[in-house]
């Protein structure tokens, strides 16, 4: 017979951790023998077989199922060769022995449980489909079930790597094999089918389960075979993904366009793999929740809609209520960031100091500068004509006018100043220890900047000018309070403002 080489020629360098696969357990590799001895008697077989008896329970289990014997009373293993055949219990012995000496190792993360019913499930529908569609083999079970041993076998020689395909399979929702290929450029397949040749199993097992995820277009003679486990493969889909509706329906596409099935039949199919599969896995002590009759399955899903459906109204009536509460929630927010703002002494628009904060520091600043003898500037100033501005552009306008004004100011002050928001369009600046030529210095300076400033508001610019007022607070010479000094320098600022506006006055103390 022609060997097939793995469709993904690296799977070689998984072989390179040959030492730590696992070894043929005893009973398969004499069972194997009696794959080259023709003159092997279906005495010596049963023989093998019930030197393993929880191997022999299994062959027994199936025996007596019926999906093999319907009329069942099957109570020894010579009688499961006679019913069944040799070749039938021959590879059903060998499939069981080869699985039970890996099951169980390898990553935790593993569903073994699940990956025994998915086997299972497998290989009964795709001999249940080799009998439907006139294309029985004694292989077609055993290699539905191993067509996934390289799973095992992966977890075993490379358990980290293969912790990353369970994670992106049960995440991002993809199959397993694309994953594999991704991360190891092999797949379950390739590994399935190399160790499997390498253990002496017959290529005609050892060669559908390489190809089984792959294209049979060069090797016409498994095409059968493969075309018969990817239909169990799509069944076991159906009971154990969440898509089962999506792979019902192209199953059914696939045995109607290619085997002329019609909907119901393809639904019964379906529904005896679940009920064989239920007692070959009841045999083995493992019990199935979910595989339940397809039709039972989908009454199930359309139930669950019914009463996701009578939910719908009272589930948009909660989320409607529950964002008039975020609404709210957000503008009582809004509010206590205002009051904090407030309390912490920032404008809520600018950023600035606020008034309530000026106030606090120009007292602090005259009684420092009364200590040490030393003059305090205050400069007031004013926007000119900022109601023909709001008037004119809106309050929005206005708004963006007053946080470009105080981000000037802020530019040009130093690092003792204290530049606030006085009210309104009304601004202020504390210059501790400078006296009036130095305030004169800083409001020309600041006069002209904010002349020269354009701001764009929706492709329209808007050019303001501003009045200043100055007073000096000298503790040689005078004996001003905090109210003197800011009436003072108000009374300068509107002298400004009378006398042509854009300049600066020195109030006369």
């Amino acid at each position: 017979m022609e060997t097939i080489k793995p469709t993904v020629n690296s799977a070689d360098a998984y072989f390179d951790t040959s030492a730590r696969l696992p070894t043929l357990p005893a009973i398969a590799a004499r069972i194997i023998d009696t794959l080259r001895n023709e003159a092997f008697s279906s005495k010596d077989l049963a023989d093998l077989i019930m030197i393993d008896p929880a191997l022999s329970v299994k062959v027994l289990s199936i025996a007596n199922s019926p999906f093999y014997y319907m009329q069942g009373n099957v109570d020894s293993v010579y009688r499961a060769v006679d019913v069944l055949g040799t070749n039938v219990v021959r590879n059903l012995a060998l499939s069981f022995s080869i699985i039970d000496g890996i099951m169980g190792e390898g990553v935790k993360e593993f569903d073994h449980k699940g990956f025994w019913e998915r086997s299972v499930i497998r290989a009964v529908a795709a001999e249940s489909a080799s009998r439907l569609l006139n294309r029985y083999s004694d292989a077609v079970f055993i290699v539905g079930l191993l067509a996934d041993i390289g799973k095992l076998l992966m977890c075993l020689v490379r358990p980290d790597d293969y912790r990353r395909v369970l994670s992106e399979v049960r995440f991002a929702g993809i199959k397993d094999y694309e994953v594999e290929g991704s991360i190891f450029s092999y797949t379950h397949a390739d590994v399935g089918g190399d160790t499997l040749r390498r253990w002496g199993i017959p290529g005609s097992i050892c060669e559908p389960i390489t190809l089984h995820h792959n294209s049979t277009e060069n090797c016409a003679q498994y095409s059968d075979i493969v075309g018969l486990i990817r239909i169990g493969d799509m069944v076991s889909d159906i009971y154990f993904d969440k898509s089962h509706r999506r792979t019902m329906e192209s199953l059914r596409d696939l045995m109607k366009d290619t085997e002329g099935l019609e909907t119901e039949e393809v639904r019964s199919f379906v529904d005896r793999a679940a009920a064989n599969g239920s007692e070959i896995l009841a045999g083995f002590g493992i019990s199935s929740s979910t595989l339940k009759p397809y039709s039972q399955l989908l009454e199930e899903a359309n139930a669950e809609m019914l009463r996701l459906n009578l939910n719908y109204d009272q589930l948009l009536q909660s989320l409607s209520e529950e964002k008039e509460k975020a609404e709210r929630l957000a503008e009582e927010l809004k509010e206590a960031n205002l009051q904090l703002k407030e309390l912490i002494g920032t404008d809520g628009l600018t950023g600035l100091n606020n008034h309530k904060y000026f106030q606090g520091k120009l007292t602090d600043e005259m009684a420092r500068a009364q200590r040490y003898m030393h003059n305090v500037s205050l400069v007031m100033i004013d926007i000119d004509n900022f109601k023909q501005v709001n008037d004119s552009y809106g309050h929005l306008s206005g708004d963006k006018v007053l946080r470009a004004v105080a981000g000037l100011l802020w530019q040009a002050r130093r690092n003792m100043d204290t530049v606030a928001r006085y009210g309104g369009e009304e601004f202020s600046v504390i210059l501790p220890e400078t006296d009036l030529k130095g305030a004169a210095v800083f409001a020309e300076r600041v006069r002209k900047s904010i002349e020269s400033n354009v701001t764009d508001v929706d492709d329209v610019k808007i050019l303001v000018t501003v009045s200043m007022g100055i007073s000096v607070y000298n503790p040689n010479t005078s004996k001003l309070n905090k109210d003197e000094l800011v009436k003072a320098a108000d009374k300068a600022l509107y002298n400004s403002k009378n006398s042509g506006k854009n300049k600066i006055s020195i109030a006369s103390l």
